[in-house]
């Protein structure tokens, strides 16, 4: 009840309703997007066509290139454009995760450090040359994460993390492990928006081959149904406590 005329119109249409199942947050926003591109929904609440949907632009033509949402714009060599995205929510929200990772500018040279170089999301690329190196670096990181490219991405980063270590720069491995962590935690099992679409069961059939994984390793007749997982921790022998997790 209370719908406007427009929603009770589409809800008129409605013939059936389906879902797609995917791995985490991060592929369900990237897989949106992709079907609001290829479907072009009419009854879109956001946006009616693709002029007006939002984008992640980064125009590597910039000395220091910026990360930002931009309305559609035509394609130009070295900007790299991905969407579209049906609000501004959604790509606050794959941004923010990204920024955690990898720290990005969002604004041209300022007069002075802004509150983000302050909070570790902006590397302030402008304080020497190095700085904007390492920083040009990170933005194809960024390029590479959002291209559904992010295996390639870890084991770049894994490399560099060993050579950091050997050379006995703790302080830039931490640096890139936790970048490594961060995009384990925003991925989760990467997969590409196409994937999804030509295979919807996606999820369920990567499901049963851990299943049947696990039938073999302990040997059993079938697949598990339930598995719980025990562990007792005491402190000296005493003040024993169980815990007991289920799947």
């Amino acid at each position: 009840s209370g719908h406007t005329s427009k929603t009770k119109a589409m809800v008129l249409e409605i013939a059936d309703l389906s879902y797609v199942v995917v791995m985490s947050e991060f592929e369900a926003l990237l897989l949106e997007a992709r079907l609001i591109k290829k479907l072009k929904p009419p009854y879109n609440i956001v946006a009616r066509d693709d002029k007006s949907f939002l984008y992640i632009k980064i125009d590597k033509r910039l000395e220091i290139p910026v990360v930002e949402a931009v309305r559609k714009q035509v394609a130009a060599k070295r900007v790299f454009l991905i969407g579209p995205f049906p609000s501004g929510r959604t790509v606050r929200s794959v941004l923010r995760n990204i920024r955690h990772a990898f720290p990005y500018c969002t604004h041209h040279r300022p007069q002075k450090s802004c509150l983000y170089v302050h909070l570790g999301l902006c590397p302030n690329p402008w304080k020497s040359e190095q700085s904007l190196i390492e920083y040009r670096e990170t933005i194809n990181k960024i390029i590479t994460l959002l291209s559904g490219k992010s295996t390639s991405l870890t084991r770049s980063l894994t490399t560099e993390m060993a050579q950091a270590s050997k050379r006995q720069d703790y302080e830039s491995a931490a640096v890139i492990k936790k970048q490594i962590n961060d995009i384990a935690y925003i991925t989760q099992s990467f997969h590409q928006p196409e994937d999804y679409i030509n295979q919807p069961g996606l999820v369920e059939e990567k499901t049963r081959e851990q299943l049947r994984e696990i039938q073999d390793i302990l040997d059993l007749e079938t697949t598990p149904l339930r598995i719980e997982c025990y562990d007792v921790s005491n402190i000296q022998g005493a003040h024993a406590t169980g815990s007991m997790v289920v799947f």
